[in-house]
C-alpha cells in the first residue's frame, strides 16, 4: 500500500481556523490526488453529522444507519473524480445519503419478507413517534427532489447549521439571495407535503426543519473506520479487513450502479430529444419547400378529440354540471396502464392495481392495496385538469368498494400556474372515523362531496387516496363544476 503522508500544517490550519479553512473542492482534490487522510477526515467531520442524521431518520439509531453512513462515503470515494460541482458537496452527499438509506431500508424489508416476518410491527407499536418519523422521511424525500438552486441552501442552513452569510459565501452569492431561495424552498416543501396529504402547521414545520443534523454526533469509532475504509478504497483495495462488511459493500455497489443507470437514462433522453427536434426541423423545412412549390396541402383537423388530450391540457367545459371533467373516469381505456390516470408516490407496503376484473360498471377499476400498518406516506391514483377561471366549486363523486379500509379519501388539490400546491380539500372520507370504529367493508357504494375552489388555482388535481391499511377500489369517478 502506498505511503500515506501526513500534513501537520493542514491539521494546524484546520484547528486554528475552524472547519471552513479549506473549501470542499480543495479537500476532495487533495484526497483524490495525494490520498491525504487529513483532508478526508475534515470532510467527514464537516458533513458526517448531516449524513448520519439523514440515515438515522430513515433507518433509526442502529447498525443499519451506520452501514448506510459508511456506504455513502464509500460512494463519494468512488465518484470523487467525476463530480461536476465538488464545491457543492453537501447537497450531493445529502442526495446520496438519502438514496443509500432508502435502498438499505428496501433491502431490509425484502430480507424480512423472505422470512415471513411482520415488517410493520415496530412501526405500528411506536404510535406518535412513528408518525413523526413518517413526516421527517417525507420531508427528506421532498427536499431531495427540490431543484438544486433551492436544495443547496436548505442543506447548508438547516441540515448543516450554516448562517445565511456563511451559505452566501459558499455559494458565491448575496445574503439576500440565500434568504429568498430559502423562503421559496420552504413554500415548495409545504406545497409538496400538502400534496402527499401531510397538512403540517407552521410550528411543526419549523421544528422539523430546525432539527438539524449538526445535533448528531458521529461516534469516534465510526469516523475512524470510515476514514480507513476510504483510504483502502482509494488505494484500489476491494475490502478492508475489519472495516467494511458485506452490507456496506452491497449498498455502495447498488447505489453506484443506480447512479450510473440514471445518468445513462438522462443521456438517452437528451439524444432522443435532439434527434426528434432535428427531424421536426427537417420536416418543417420540407413542408415549407412544398408549399413554396405550390404543392397541395392537407387541411388540418379543426381540433383533437377529447380522448386524445392529456388531462392537464383538457379544455374546461363552460356549462357547469353538464359534463364530467375527467377523462377515462371508469378506467376502461389503456394498454399497460389506465389512460390519463397516473400513480402517486411509490410507497413501501402499497400496491397500485389496475383491476380489469372488478368494476361497478364496465370491466375495470382503480385499486389501492396497503398492507403497511401506518398512515404516511400516502398513495393515490391522480388526474389533473385545467380550472375554468369563473368556476367557484367542484363536486367530486366515485363508486367505491372497500375491504377492511381504515382510511381512504376522495381528495381535491388546487395548483398554481407552476404546478405547486396551493391547498387541498377532502371531498369524501372512507373508513373508520373514530378510534373505536371498525374498518369499512362494503360492496360498491357512492361517495361524494363538494369543495370550494380557492382564488389563484389554475389546475385541479383529483386524488383517489389510501392512508391506512386496507384495499379500496374506485370506479366511475366524476368531477363537475357547481355554482
Amino acid at each position: 500500500m502506498p505511503q500515506h503522508r501526513e500534513y501537520p500544517l493542514l491539521r494546524l490550519i484546520e484547528k486554528m481556523a475552524g472547519p471552513s479553512a479549506h473549501p470542499d473542492a480543495f479537500l476532495l482534490q487533495r484526497f483524490v490526488k495525494e490520498r491525504d487522510e487529513a483532508a478526508f477526515e475534515t470532510l467527514l467531520q464537516r458533513h458526517g453529522p448531516m449524513v448520519l442524521g439523514v440515515c438515522r431518520r430513515v433507518l433509526g439509531n442502529g447498525p443499519a444507519a451506520e452501514d448506510a453512513f459508511q456506504a455513502t462515503f464509500l460512494v463519494l470515494v468512488q465518484k470523487a473524480r467525476s463530480l461536476d460541482q465538488p464545491g457543492r458537496l453537501c447537497s450531493w452527499l445529502y442526495g446520496v445519503a438519502n438514496r443509500t438509506a432508502v435502498k438499505a431500508r428496501s433491502m431490509s424489508l425484502r430480507r424480512r419478507e423472505s422470512t415471513s416476518s411482520n415488517i410493520e410491527v415496530a412501526i405500528a407499536s411506536s404510535g406518535a413517534s412513528a408518525e413523526l418519523d413518517e413526516l421527517r422521511a417525507a420531508l427528506d424525500q421532498e427536499l431531495n427532489r427540490l431543484p438544486e438552486k433551492y436544495r443547496v441552501p436548505m442543506v447548508l442552513c438547516y441540515l448543516e447549521g450554516k448562517s445565511h452569510a456563511e451559505a452566501a459565501r459558499l455559494l458565491d452569492c448575496q445574503r439576500l439571495a440565500v434568504a429568498k431561495r430559502l423562503s421559496r424552498a420552504r413554500d415548495l416543501l409545504r406545497g409538496r407535503l400538502l400534496r402527499r396529504g401531510l397538512t403540517v402547521g407552521g410550528g411543526v414545520f419549523a421544528a422539523l426543519l430546525t432539527r438539524t443534523a449538526t445535533a448528531v454526533e458521529v461516534p469516534r469509532l465510526l469516523l475512524q473506520s470510515t476514514r480507513q475504509l476510504a483510504v483502502w478504497s482509494a488505494a484500489g483495495r476491494a475490502t478492508a479487513p475489519g472495516v467494511v462488511n458485506a452490507s456496506v459493500s452491497a449498498l455502495s455497489k447498488g447505489v453506484t450502479q443506480a447512479m450510473f443507470l440514471a445518468k445513462i437514462r438522462v443521456a438517452a433522453v437528451v439524444v432522443f430529444v435532439v434527434a426528434f427536434v432535428g427531424a421536426a426541423v427537417s420536416l418543417v423545412g420540407v413542408s415549407q419547400t412544398g408549399h413554396a412549390r405550390g404543392a397541395s396541402s392537407v387541411e388540418p383537423r379543426a381540433a383533437a378529440s377529447r380522448e386524445e388530450l392529456d388531462p392537464a391540457d383538457a379544455p374546461c367545459d363552460d356549462t357547469a354540471g353538464d359534463k364530467n371533467l375527467l377523462i377515462n373516469p371508469g378506467a376502461e381505456e389503456g394498454t399497460d396502464s389506465p389512460a390519463h390516470w397516473s400513480k402517486g408516490n411509490d410507497v413501501d407496503g402499497v400496491e397500485y392495481l389496475w383491476d380489469r376484473n372488478t368494476a361497478k360498471k364496465g370491466k375495470a377499476s382503480l385499486c389501492l392495496h396497503k398492507t403497511a400498518n401506518r398512515y404516511f406516506p400516502i398513495a393515490d391514483w391522480r388526474q389533473t385538469i385545467e380550472r375554468a377561471a369563473d368556476k367557484r366549486a367542484l363536486r367530486l363523486s366515485a363508486q367505491v368498494k372497500a375491504e377492511r379500509v381504515t382510511k381512504a379519501i376522495l381528495d381535491v388539490s388546487f395548483l398554481d400556474g407552476n404546478g405547486d400546491m396551493i391547498s387541498h380539500k377532502w371531498a369524501a372520507y372512507i373508513g373508520a372515523k373514530e378510534a373505536n370504529d371498525p374498518p369499512a367493508n362494503h360492496d360498491w357504494k357512492e361517495y361524494a362531496g363538494r369543495v370550494e375552489i380557492p382564488e389563484g388555482a389554475k389546475k385541479i388535481q383529483v386524488g383517489l387516496q389510501i392512508y391506512g391499511p386496507g384495499k379500496v377500489w374506485f370506479d366511475e369517478v366524476v368531477a363537475k363544476y357547481e355554482k
